[in-house]
């Protein structure tokens, strides 16, 4: 059978059919997407209220923070390992001498997420062990003391040019 033989239903279902063009894109739906809440209103008090602090709307207003040591240091420092109860060190508490304390991390990375969140713990211990000194009002120089950092564990200070200095070869 030929072509021209074909009855015309089979022979438009053998010839290609044109594209059909696209449907045109779904527009939103204003009434199913709510529009976004405006941005809130810079606080008058300062940038440190934001209304999404509390559900009901009220702000948080902060007008102070703890006395800080300065974290500007003028070399050279004194530093002291900290170690855990098994001697596992995990930084250093370290001093200028004068205005400036804190605690710093080796650089060399966890050696998984037990020595990671042991490293957290102490950081966390000494930062506050230094705000509680600093309240006191003690002087800078006086942060090396090891019972300011019980239980840990508080070595010999050393000298070095940087908090976060590599520790030096035997």
């Amino acid at each position: 059978m030929t072509e021209q033989q074909k009855p015309p239903a089979t022979r438009a279902a053998a010839e290609p059919k044109p594209a059909a063009e696209p449907e045109p894109a779904a527009r939103p739906d204003s009434e199913a997407r709510p529009a976004p809440a405006p941005e809130p209103e810079p606080a008058a008090d300062g940038p440190f209220s934001h209304p999404r602090w509390h559900p009901d709307g009220s702000t948080v207003r902060v007008d102070s923070v703890p006395d800080q040591y300065a974290w500007r240091y003028q070399p050279p420092v004194l530093r002291a390992a900290l170690a855990d109860e098994d001697g596992v060190q995990l930084g250093w508490v370290w001093t200028d001498g004068r205005e400036a304390a804190g605690w710093s991390e080796p650089a060399t990375p966890p050696a998984g997420f037990e020595e990671g969140a042991a490293r957290v713990r102490a950081g966390a211990h000494v930062w506050a062990a230094l705000r509680d000194a600093k309240g006191r009002g003690e002087p800078a120089a006086g942060v090396l003391r090891p019972d300011l950092h019980a239980p840990y564990k508080l070595g010999a200070p050393q000298s070095a040019e940087r908090p976060d200095a590599p520790e030096p070869r035997p």
